[in-house]
């Protein structure tokens, strides 16, 4: 784009610089030389303003899972304070929507600010209830269920604790996005003496293998943060992702626990 730009400025030189046999120190541009000026400033506003903007996108998405994360993180270790270790915590009996409750008001109600809970994906707004990879087919994993407890914080934010699968799933974008692992969907997970971490955390090939563009997603939480929380070049990221709803999530102690968290972990496709 660089050598575009300075043939473009070339060009513009060479229309507004007195030519052999002509005159110099003119009063002004001629109507001719004026128009090649716009028509260059316009190409070159073309060339650069877009990659701004997706600069831009990139550098808010990452911001967002990582201020996401960070709540969570603190609320996870607030309910410690008042629980056991978050790898002891009991996720409740998967299938079974009373005890799945009674896990939640107990490690997670006190900390996070709920405006709504949701039971269905048409409940909380999605169009499909199955989470998506990263190449938009249908994975394991579900917005709602009798073994999640799914909800949007006071910021917009949508998570779901999921007590079959022990993860928690958040989604940036609140119900406005495409519901796609690394897109707008991030997995944590609870991992023993560390609280809660990016699921696949700790396992670097893995997450590398499963956060690009034909792999899964269910890492790219995890790749955000080795790479310092922000979106690389060999990060899956496309003109779609865009982070447009949501901003941090909201929360007054409480987060996120899964028994596990490191690499190695399943990751159902």
């Amino acid at each position: 784009m660089k050598n575009c730009v300075t043939c473009l400025i070339d060009t513009l030189s060479v229309a507004t610089t007195p030519q052999s046999g002509q005159k110099s120190g003119r009063g002004g541009f001629t109507m001719a030389e004026i128009l090649i000026a716009l028509a260059v400033i316009g190409v070159v506003a073309a060339l650069t303003i877009p990659p701004l903007f997706s600069g831009k996108d990139k550098q808010e998405a990452a911001e967002r899972v990582r201020n996401d994360y960070t709540s969570l993180a603190q609320a996870v270790k607030q309910s410690e304070i008042n629980n056991e270790r978050c790898e002891n915590w009991d996720w409740g009996t998967p299938g079974n929507a009373a005890s799945i409750k009674n896990s939640f008001d107990k490690y997670w109600a006190p900390y996070l600010k709920v405006s709504k809970f949701c039971s269905s994906s048409a409940g909380c707004g999605y169009a499909s209830n199955a989470i998506k990879n990263l190449q938009g087919a249908d994975t394991a994993y579900n917005v709602a269920g009798t073994s999640q407890t799914s909800m949007f914080l006071n910021d917009g934010t949508f998570v779901s604790v999921d007590g079959q699968n022990k993860l928690v799933f958040v989604d940036i974008n609140g119900n406005k996005g495409s519901a796609s692992l690394g897109k707008d969907i991030f997995v944590f997970a609870l991992a023993a003496g560390r609280g809660l971490m990016p699921y696949g955390f700790g396992n670097t090939a893995a997450i590398n293998n499963d956060c690009k563009s034909n792999g899964v997603g269910n890492y790219c939480a995890a790749k955000l943060m080795n790479d310092g929380w922000s979106i690389g070049g060999d990060y899956p990221w496309s003109s779609g992702n865009g982070a447009s709803g949501g901003g941090g999530t909201t929360t007054s102690g409480g987060g996120t626990t899964t028994s596990g968290g490191g690499g190695g972990m399943p990751s159902p496709d």
